[in-house]
C-alpha cells in the first residue's frame, strides 16, 4: 500500500460519494458509484487532494475545486430542506 499521508489521504479522511446510473450492453440499468476520499488543501487554497478508494496499482491523487468540495461537505452540517408548502 502506498502512503498518501502527505497529501492528508487516510482512514479519517473525510468521503464524498458520486452515484451514477448505467447501463449494460443487453440493456439492464444498474446503478453504480465511487467513493471519493478527501485530503488537504493544497496550498494554492483553491482546491483539495482527493483520490479514488478503488483498489489498483496506480492511484493518482486527484485535485478537486475547493468550492466544489466545501459546499458538499458543509450539507453535511447544514441541510438545506425545502419548505414544505
Amino acid at each position: 500500500d502506498r502512503d498518501y499521508s502527505p497529501w492528508g489521504i487516510g482512514e479519517s479522511s473525510a468521503i464524498i460519494e458520486i452515484r451514477f446510473k448505467g447501463e449494460t450492453e443487453t440493456g439492464t440499468f444498474f446503478t453504480n458509484g465511487v467513493l471519493l476520499l478527501i485530503g488537504n488543501k493544497a496550498p494554492d487554497g483553491n482546491s483539495y487532494y482527493g483520490m479514488s478508494d478503488q483498489e489498483g496499482i496506480s492511484q493518482p491523487v486527484l485535485l478537486l475545486p475547493a468550492d466544489w468540495v466545501e459546499t458538499l461537505l458543509a450539507l453535511y452540517d447544514d441541510i438545506p430542506y425545502a419548505n414544505g408548502n
